[in-house]
């Protein structure tokens, strides 16, 4: 019988582990107290890759029977997409579709129906991989990531814009992901991916854009809020585009080494894209 080293080593196969399968979040608590290094298993799709390249683990929790974490609810002025829930799922939920439509338009272009169908919004925020989507996405709604801390069952709630693209400390399991129904008009630019891409979105109250914010993906938590001084129609912010552009590349932090392409080069074409998303959203239907 192969050893549980010599399986780790082979990038093949997945070192034997136990499967816990708690069916309420004070179970997942418990069995995570129980079982300290137990890896958490939603659709997989990175930890099964992970443990094929070697990763191991004592246990492996299943979070497919928390009813808590997944799913997308209604509650007072914001929607709430549970952690487990799949990319699938969202795309086709009636009520994303009808309060937060920019939602399952832009998840319907993740990867290909294989990883849709199996992939969950939680587990790409905390995968953590610079090439994901779902953060800057969420960056750009406001998005805030409510967490569980498995020691006692306290709640941790972070803003999207603060939490960036390294993991969240092992002690805190994302939960829920909140997403506010104030006025905003979303859009992306996918022309480019996966070297670079640009979700923006503008903030509206009484007919005019009172705030703004441009997310690149491709490079990790790369984003900043638009520097708008005071609140413009859509003409006027059509007219500055431009100016607006400049001004949010130069609070980015550097982009050298992006996926191949030069500083300049990445940041002229961040700039032009963000520019033509502005312009846009001025014009398109609130």
């Amino acid at each position: 019988m192969a050893t549980i080293a010599a399986i780790t080593t082979s990038r093949k196969r997945i070192a034997p582990f136990r499967l816990l399968r708690p069916t309420t979040v004070e179970a997942l608590c418990e069995l995570k107290r129980q079982w300290p290094d137990a890896l958490l298993h939603a659709g997989g799709i990175d930890l099964v890759s992970r443990m094929k390249a070697g990763l191991a683990a004592p246990a492996v929790i299943d979070l497919g029977a928390l009813d808590e974490i997944k799913g997308v609810r209604h509650v007072g002025d914001v929607v709430e997409i549970g952690a487990a829930t799949t990319h699938w799922q969202m795309e086709h939920d009636e009520l994303l579709n009808a309060l937060l439509p920019a939602v399952p338009d832009f998840v319907a272009g993740l990867g290909n129906v294989r990883v849709r169908v199996q992939g969950t919004i939680g587990g790409n925020v905390m995968a953590a991989e610079a090439g994901y989507e779902m953060l800057p996405l969420l960056a750009a709604l406001d998005a805030e990531l409510r967490f569980i801390d498995w020691r006692n069952g306290a709640r941790r709630n972070v803003p999207a814009r603060d939490y960036g693209v390294e993991a969240a400390e092992s002690a805190y399991l994302l939960g829920v992901i909140a997403v506010s129904l104030s006025g905003k008009t979303v859009t992306w630019d996918r022309s480019l991916r996966p070297q670079l891409g640009l979700i923006a979105a503008l903030d509206w109250r009484d007919g005019m854009i009172v705030a703004g914010f441009g997310a690149l993906t491709g490079c990790g938590g790369v984003w900043a809020s638009l520097a708008l001084a005071r609140p413009l129609s859509r003409n006027e912010i059509a007219a500055a585009s431009g100016a607006i552009a400049e001004s949010w590349i130069e609070l980015l932090p550097p982009l050298n080494g992006l996926a191949g392409l030069s500083c300049d080069y990445s940041r002229h074409v961040a700039q032009v894209l963000l520019r033509r998303a502005i312009t846009r959203m001025a014009y398109a239907p609130t």
